[in-house]
């Protein structure tokens, strides 16, 4: 085998190492040794240059975005679009209008000066009868939508007439992206009042305002209720970005209305978000790997061989971003969904966790949260991470300080344990508290939107009927009113186990192949970590023994180097691996994919698995799953790596979900 050797056309002749077959009484240890003495022999020590990765995952993340989108501009122009029904929200990005009746920005959208860009409480301040409320209400959301806004204003942010060159191209490259839930997004960011419930006012012959209730008084609630539902952070990025556009590129290469400067805006923040989300993926999967085979190798061989950590670390991590760039809710992750800030926010959280930026992870968890609600999931990692420490913490002084006699006897270590347990129960609180809040303030502030006015003689209060709900449980001692969750059972059925009837099966059939992707992810880590167990322990298991399980797989956990964990009275029970390199290669694969290092990460999939099942639209569990869950991809990392049949099926997943997502979401037909 020749191999080049970096220095010009020089080259070196390599002889290859002859590969034997282990007998069966063979032990686990000398087996990996010897193929850790085979590996670098066959590899290229180019592939561990990281800045050339990074490249090559950028451009193949741009290139999946890129045909991503073709294929939605294809699919948008050759099928007609299909009847999505009265209730859903649908944009018009008004780019087809005549120029006599269209102008850039109309009265109530955030490009007009006269509306707060922070649609909170402070701007109502002082507006507290419902006369005055209201009569502010209706000047802000400008009723008579086809009003535009300050012209002489509006000519110094846009030329009008020069941006019209481009209104076809940009009408074929920007519908697309505003399909299903799109819509709700680019609503909030074009209105920065969507938020604030809408009242049909009318003046009465004694000119007094009255409002005007057409039957259940909820009927002026319905769109801001149904707003609420979806978190502000994404809206408020692309709302700040396309602010940011209108005023600082050049007025030709434009849209010619506010509505498709936001679609466009929403489009650059999802292709950067996702490069970001594909970047920190490699990076965690990388040093998660790395770390792992480290532990193992150093563990188990007395000799760390750090080529051997690179080549794992390595392609495993490559493996998993191009899993990532092309997985099966791709098409959510160009669309104006909030996937792709949710990915980015919510990987780079754990890369900064994993290299002890804990704070910093914090507050990327909490922006996570306040994009989508199941961010407020990750608060799981903290919890976990306290359970393993306390646990190593206990370890600790019992077996390095004092002995077991000792520690007992010796009260002041016990209360010098007992502090520093406290002290770190109260910090992961604090963080996880942290990480929950954003979903706790969203919720209070549409509570405020809703049921704060106070009524006088000058006119009726309208509030809507949940607001009585709200305020009897506000009074009870333990009782606690979720408007998220309401809005979410009264407009879309969602609550635990509401979706399982007879004509949602095809929407359970949808979901089937990553639901059961996912539940074989967390059996299978389970089943390798008792399996480790075991082994380290010399012992068989029993279900009174399971707590001892779940600590020692606590402690792994939390461990970054986990020689203390192995002795060498403690090593593994013989185990035959196929004598193929290549075999061999995958099966260790497998144990570094699904390694200790990984407990929380399998648990968050375990978690989010079980609120699409059970909770959620469980359609959406593909893009929820494929959004929020780095163990997804390394499970398929290792199924990739191994059988051939296997390999071909995921990669007919990949193409299938692809190509019917292009078909179905452009056109207004029900995906995930």
């Amino acid at each position: 085998m020749r191999r080049e050797n970096g220095e010009g056309s020089r080259s070196v002749r390599v002889r290859m190492p002859t590969i034997k077959k282990f007998p069966k009484s063979q032990n686990y240890i000398d087996e990996m040794e010897e193929l850790l003495h085979i590996i670098p022999t066959l590899i290229n020590p180019s592939i561990f240059s990281k800045t050339k990765i990074r490249s090559r995952i950028i451009g193949l993340a741009l290139i999946s975005r890129i045909l991503i989108l073709m294929g939605m501009i294809f699919s948008f122009s050759i099928i007609p679009d299909f009847d999505a029904g009265d209730g859903v929200l649908s944009l018009n990005l008004r780019l087809s209008e005549k120029r006599s009746e269209g102008c850039f920005c109309l009265a109530s959208q955030a490009c007009d000066p006269m509306i707060p860009l922070n649609s909170d409480l402070r701007f109502f301040r002082g507006i507290k009868t419902p006369i005055k409320y209201h009569k502010a209400i209706e000047f802000l959301h400008g009723h008579h939508v086809k009003k535009c806004a300050d012209r002489e204003i509006l000519n110094t942010i846009l030329s009008h007439e020069e941006t019209r060159k481009f209104d076809k191209f940009y009408e074929l490259l920007l519908v697309p992206l505003t399909r299903w839930d799109a819509a709700r997004f680019l609503t909030i960011a074009i209105y920065p009042l969507a938020r604030y419930p809408d009242f049909g006012i009318k003046e009465e012959q004694d000119s007094k305002m009255a409002l005007e209730v057409k039957g259940d008084p909820d009927f002026y609630f319905s769109s801001s209720e149904q707003h609420h539902a979806f978190l502000p952070l994404y809206p408020i990025l692309i709302r700040y970005t396309s602010l940011f556009l209108v005023r600082s590129l050049p007025k030709v290469i434009l849209p010619s209305t506010f509505e498709a400067v936001v679609v466009l805006s929403a489009l650059f923040l999802n292709t950067f978000f996702f490069i970001g989300a594909a970047i920190s993926l490699y990076e965690l999967t990388f040093s998660l790997v790395y770390a792992c085979h480290e532990m193992t190798d150093k563990s188990f061989s007395n000799q760390g061989n750090e080529k051997n950590s690179l080549f794992y670390a390595s392609i495993l991590s490559q493996i998993t971003a191009t899993i990532f760039c092309v997985n099966p809710a791709s098409i959510f992750f160009t669309s104006a969904y909030s996937e792709s800030t949710f990915a980015f926010l919510t990987f780079y959280g754990y890369l900064c966790f994993h290299k002890d930026y804990q704070f910093f992870a914090t507050f990327l968890w909490a922006m996570a949260s306040f994009t989508r609600s199941n961010g407020a999931i990750s608060s799981l990692f903290q919890c976990l991470w306290i359970f393993g420490k306390i646990i190593d913490l206990v370890l600790v002084k019992m077996n390095r300080n004092l002995s077991a006699r000792d520690f007992i006897e010796t009260g002041k270590t016990w209360m010098s344990l007992g502090i520093e347990c406290l002290a770190l129960i109260l910090k992961h609180l604090t963080l996880a508290s942290i990480m929950i809040f954003p979903v706790i303030y969203h919720d209070q502030q549409g509570v405020s939107f809703h049921c704060t006015r106070e009524s006088d003689a000058s006119g009726p209060i309208l509030n809507p009927n949940w607001c009585k709900i709200h305020n009897d449980k506000v009074k009870s001692i333990f009782g606690t009113f979720s408007l998220y969750s309401y809005v979410q059972k009264k407009h879309w059925n969602v609550g635990f186990m509401n979706y399982f009837q007879i004509r949602q099966i095809p929407n359970f059939l949808l979901a089937a192949p990553i639901i059961l992707i996912s539940i074989c992810a967390v059996l299978k880590w389970i089943d390798l970590s008792l399996r480790q167990y075991i082994q380290i322990k010399r012992l068989n298991l029993t279900v009174s023994q399971i707590h001892e399980w779940i600590g020692f797989s606590l402690l792994r956990f939390v461990n970054k180097d986990e020689r203390d964990l192995y002795h060498s009275t403690m090593k593994p029970k013989s185990k035959q691996i196929p004598c193929e390199t290549k075999e061999k290669i995958n099966f260790i694969s497998t144990q570094l994919l699904l390694g200790p290092n990984m407990l929380a990460y399998y648990a968050i999939l375990a978690g989010i698995c079980f609120v699409g099942i059970f909770v959620a639209h469980v359609q959406i569990s593909t893009r929820m799953i494929s959004s929020s869950c780095p163990a997804i991809y390394w499970y398929m990392a290792s199924l990739i790596i191994g059988k051939d049949s296997i390999r071909r099926i995921l990669n007919r997943y990949f193409l299938i979900f692809n190509v019917l997502g292009l078909i179905m979401h452009v056109n207004w037909l029900p995906w995930t």
